[in-house]
């Protein structure tokens, strides 16, 4: 007998216990609170590596009370639909070095300097 792929996935599926239970899976299905996102946007340290949108966290910070209620939506919407603007999503690579003379490429370090809405939204 041949069995349909869907029937075997979900029997393969039912051997493996669930990670999460309904309370913690439900708390993770909540929509993010204002206080949650303004939480993210304070955390941030205001002048470090700012990414290719060149807007540092002080941004943000500074002018809350204009910006928070686009970037509560726009957190919001990226939690409901998973769908992220690709401009969003640029980040810059930059390798810094290690050592004083680097000569070899292990003699650097990389870091990924991203959008800092990026940031709040991860």
């Amino acid at each position: 007998m041949v069995r349909e792929p869907t029937e075997l996935r979900d029997k393969l599926l039912n051997l493996i216990p669930p990670v999460l239970n309904d309370a913690d899976n439900e708390l993770l299905m909540c929509q993010v609170t204002k206080d949650e996102v303004k939480e993210a946007v304070f955390a941030m340290a205001s002048y470090k590596a700012r990414g290719p949108d060149g807007f540092p966290p002080a941004f943000f910070q500074v002018f809350w009370e204009i910006v928070k209620y686009d970037l509560i939506k726009a957190t919001r919407d990226f939690i409901r639909t998973g769908n992220l603007l690709n401009k969003l999503n640029n980040t810059f690579i930059v390798l810094v070095p290690k050592v004083l003379d680097p000569k070899l490429i292990t003699n650097f370090r990389p870091i990924s300097l991203c959008n800092t809405v990026y940031k709040i939204f991860s």
